[in-house]
């Protein structure tokens, strides 16, 4: 069957090739050159450009009217810029006729050079006058330090404008300044960032742990007490994680926490097969054992590991800050026995973690599903869970979001992470 041209339609055009920004362009320096400009019989507060240079001067009517009135404008390369320490452009204004101890206005066009730097270099330049041996002998110290001129940045037109005055009855009426950048302009500060007033630090002795505090202010309540909110900082969080260990890090970061008077205590158990000669005799298996009764606690940015005093429900951090930590059950919130904690801090605020079931709480009333849990076995005499025989000896809690890894109604040899009991506040 003969056959014949298709008319194709046209390519529709792509969206993501008209979000892709234009590309920068090339940046170029000016080198060591010189140029003068004639004032004279020249429009008053007019800018003259000197040559081929990106520098122009403007004088008032009492200089252009001056006969043979004129500036020599000199710019320096880079190899100059970089022995005076200055990441920009430096350049000279000096008379060149009668132009001595008037007023000038200086502008430098910086187009060729506005993407030189990161950090919205361009919108940052200003104007820094040095001294004048910055001109012959740059490198040496007394000749890089400069002084800030005022100076006017139109990003716009990528210009930046200051006023300036040669020095009369002296020596040299020349000027030298530097093109350099600022730490803020019109895209913002880029300056170091010091550590806010309003943070707390500290360094944690002996056991190395650096904590950082951020309070941040939240609106007045209508009745009650407000929420206390923060950014806390721990270098303990993130110590001995390996790769075999479930490292997420929280919502800003590792070692961070948002704490909204939230927090968490975290039972951690150990493989069974590292946990041999209870029930389980010799053998070896793929489920957690109790191995010993532990707790660690993040709580409002420091993480701790607690320690139970005898055989009571009564817990104290490791580096004991005076917080009362009690082990409660009985609460409905999937565990076998209903374990949930009660942390009273030193001003009196308690934290409940994984009641689950708020005081008051009724049926039809949501729940805070702040417990997680995974199946363990108890395979020594006195450990919680613990049975004759080894297959018995476990306990089977739920496993919940969001870490819902694989569990049933068996155990799922330990296929869900340890026990989580996420904060809930009061005051």
């Amino acid at each position: 069957m003969p056959g014949g041209p298709v008319q194709a339609r046209p390519v529709p055009p792509n969206e993501v090739d008209k979000a892709v920004g234009k590309p920068v362009a090339e940046t170029r320096w000016p080198g060591s050159a010189s140029a003068e400009i004639a004032l004279a019989g020249k429009p008053a507060v007019s800018f003259q450009k000197a040559g081929n240079l990106p520098v122009s001067v403007s004088a008032p009517a009492a200089l252009t009217s001056k006969a043979g009135s004129k500036v020599k404008v000199s710019t320096f390369d880079q190899a100059h810029s970089a022995k005076a320490g200055v990441t920009g452009l430096v350049f000279s204004v000096n008379d060149a006729g009668g132009a001595a101890g008037s007023p000038l206005s200086v502008r430098v066009d910086y187009r060729e050079f506005a993407n030189a730097y990161g950090g919205d270099y361009g919108s940052r330049l200003t104007l820094v006058r040095l001294p004048d041996c910055a001109a012959t002998t740059p490198e040496r110290t007394e000749c890089r330090t400069g002084t800030p001129v005022h100076s006017t940045n139109n990003v716009k037109e990528r210009a930046v404008t200051a006023d300036v005055a040669l020095p009369e009855g002296q020596k040299s009426s020349s000027a030298v300044f530097a093109v350099a950048a600022a730490p803020s302009g019109a895209g913002g500060s880029f300056g170091a960032t010091n550590l806010s007033p309003a943070g707390q630090w500290s360094a944690g002795g002996s056991s190395g742990d650096f904590t950082y505090s951020i309070p941040l202010r939240v609106p007045p309540p209508t009745a009650g007490i407000a929420p206390k909110i923060g950014l806390g900082y721990s270098s303990g969080t993130i110590d001995g994680r390996t790769s075999s260990s479930n490292n997420q890090a929280g919502l800003p970061g590792d070692g961070w926490e948002l704490s909204a008077g939230g927090g968490f205590i975290e039972r951690r158990y150990q493989a069974c097969a590292d946990d041999l000669g209870g029930n389980n005799g010799q053998r070896k298996t793929g489920d957690l054992c109790w191995k010993t009764d532990n707790a660690i606690m993040s709580l409002n940015g420091v993480s701790a590991e607690l320690v139970r005093v005898g055989t009571s429900n009564i817990w104290r951090p490791k580096q004991d800050d005076g917080s009362k930590v009690e082990l409660l059950t009985g609460a409905t919130n999937g565990d076998n026995n209903g374990e949930h904690w009660k942390i009273t801090s030193t001003n009196g605020t308690q934290y409940f973690l994984g009641l689950n079931r708020l005081p008051g709480w009724a049926a039809g009333k949501p729940e805070t599903n702040s417990a997680y849990t995974v199946p363990v076995f108890g395979n020594h005499a006195g450990e919680d869970c613990n049975q004759v025989a080894f297959a018995s000896s476990w306990c089977r809690p739920t496993c919940s979001p969001p870490h819902r890894r694989g569990c049933g109604s068996t155990p799922p040899n330990g296929a869900c992470p340890p026990r989580r009991s996420p904060a809930t506040r009061t005051s």
